[in-house]
């Protein structure tokens, strides 16, 4: 977003001072403006993937809107306030490794900060030491609240809480037997790398399902997440883990700060439901040794 913002700037440098500008400086804008859209979160920040920070775009996709003649963008940066709704609901960006599910885009009964949203990380690493291991993570909020969120960056300085935001536990995904997907570098990884891909979606009006896939060159493990969007109302997301060994496994979910000191956990045989002011989660426990 913030290389988005320096292109966005040179387009309307160049129109001020009635040059040109690039085709494929628009396009790339256009496209960078598109992600940015369906990345922003229902109350109109942006999460803080990998070595990014939470922040507020609005504004910059409000100049977008002027200088690229486009109503989705304005929609999204006014809640709904001025322009027209983005014609899809969720998008998929493969390559970058992201996929989104949004309920909607508000209209006059149900306000656009209310919608459900989801993000999905299912693409490579970040680039050079900026990428976390993060793979089959989410990112979920509903009602104008953030439900689980992705940590950051925190800080770029090397030592422990640098190796622990980077690390698959502080995100929302599975770690096996206590290791990173990646082994830790501060900078560029070397040797073989974690992957992840988006292997199929299904999106109809009362069910968008994701599948995405994940191994490491750390164990033999391979992890495969359904994450399914119900009626736009609640979400099912289902955890596999194939290997021809018996791993220990792990699921973690992160709450939002506004949760602290107001979340209930029950735990009963084959089931932990926690509960908060915002939402509940049913979890099945599985202990069994078998994979």
């Amino acid at each position: 977003m913030i290389v988005l913002r320096s292109l966005v700037g040179a387009i309307a440098n160049a129109r001020a001072a009635g040059r040109p500008t690039p085709p494929e400086l628009t396009h790339r804008a256009h496209l960078a403006c598109t992600f940015g859209l369906h990345l922003q979160r229902p109350d109109g920040t942006t999460p803080a993937l990998s070595d990014g920070d939470q922040a507020d775009f609005r504004a910059l996709l409000l100049d977008a809107a002027d200088l690229l003649e486009r109503a989705d963008l304005r929609w999204a940066a006014t809640g709904g306030v001025a322009g027209e709704p983005p014609a899809e609901r969720g998008a998929s960006f493969p390559l970058g490794g992201y996929v989104t599910q949004r309920s909607g885009w508000g209209d006059d009964t149900h306000p656009s900060r209310e919608e459900r949203w989801a993000v999905l990380d299912c693409g490579p690493l970040g680039d050079g030491g900026h990428g976390h291991y993060d793979h089959l993570s989410v990112e979920l909020a509903a009602d104008g609240h953030r439900l689980v969120v992705d940590p950051g960056r925190y800080t770029y300085a090397d030592g422990p809480w640098r190796r622990w935001f980077k690390s698959t536990a502080a995100h929302n995904t599975v770690t096996v037997d206590g290791l990173d997907q990646q082994p830790y570098r501060r900078g560029r990884p070397k040797g073989p790398q974690s992957t992840a891909h988006l292997i199929a979606r299904h999106a109809h009006e009362h069910l968008d399902v994701v599948i995405a896939r994940t191994a490491s060159p750390q164990y033999d493990a391979v992890h495969t997440r359904a994450v399914a969007m119900v009626d736009g109302d609640y979400w099912m997301i289902h955890d596999r883990l194939d290997a021809p060994s018996a791993h220990d496994s792990v699921l973690r979910w992160h709450l939002d700060h506004t949760t602290d000191g107001v979340t209930g956990l029950v735990v009963s045989e084959g089931l932990a439901v926690a509960t908060t002011p915002m939402c509940v989660f049913a979890i099945p426990i599985h202990t069994s040794s078998a994979v």
